[in-house]
């Protein structure tokens, strides 16, 4: 996922585009998330569903497309961070501590679920956050001071996850499995191989720690 300017001169020069890929990495094809009256979206959040259906959020817009891409238009809800689960079922969050929203017609319409949230006094949390799931039941928030926000059932209750019982802020997470994950900062991560009952810090290269990771993945 990037940004750029192309050669038009006109203030609505700037283009969001992702990255996408259609033989296991060997190949990638830049496509824009272009399209009438969306000219000069940024976008800050994709996912993508095997079936073709995609999402993109930021910048107060969050776009549908049903053709892996090839086209885009705006859905008429809210914005943030996005999760695909299926190919109707959706999640986004404005931030750490919500709003938090669900949709199970393909962006069609959306639900607040940010009361399932615990109360943000509890939470703290500040930042955009981010938030991911492996399944129709596991799913987790990112963004929180010293934790993550893990669900089992669906979304219908987030509890926290403790991360070395600090108030250091992992921005980003994902797991492989229920137990095995990853949540990451500024040049440092945290891995879990007990479903979150201890960490471990690793680190990814001193001459990494300048960077500020938008989004990261694991895969088997």
């Amino acid at each position: 996922m990037g940004q750029g300017l192309d050669d038009d001169p006109s203030p609505v020069a700037w283009h969001s585009f992702v990255f996408l890929t259609r033989d296991g990495g060997e190949t990638w094809e830049r496509i824009p998330v272009d399209g009438r009256g969306l000219e000069g979206a940024y976008v800050t959040s994709v996912c993508f569903t095997l079936e073709g259906f995609a999402v993109a959020s930021g910048d107060g817009m969050t776009l549908l497309s049903r053709n892996s891409g090839e086209s885009w238009t705006r859905s008429e809800g809210p914005s943030g961070r996005v999760a695909c689960v299926g190919r109707r079922d959706l999640w986004l969050i404005g931030g750490a501590t919500g709003p938090l929203y669900h949709s199970s017609d393909g962006g069609d319409s959306w639900i607040d679920m940010s009361t399932s949230l615990p109360r943000e006094e509890e939470v703290n949390g500040s930042g955009p956050g981010s938030i991911g799931f492996l399944d129709a039941t596991f799913g987790w928030i990112a963004g929180v001071p010293g934790a993550l926000l893990i669900t089992r059932d669906g979304g219908a209750s987030w509890r926290h996850q403790t991360l070395f019982g600090s108030s250091v802020i992992f921005n980003l997470a994902a797991f492989l499995t229920p137990e095995q994950g990853l949540a990451l900062t500024w040049g440092v991560g945290a891995l879990t191989d007990d479903a979150g009952s201890t960490w471990r810090i690793v680190g990814i290269g001193r001459e990494n720690l300048r960077y500020r990771f938008s989004d990261i993945d694991i895969t088997p």
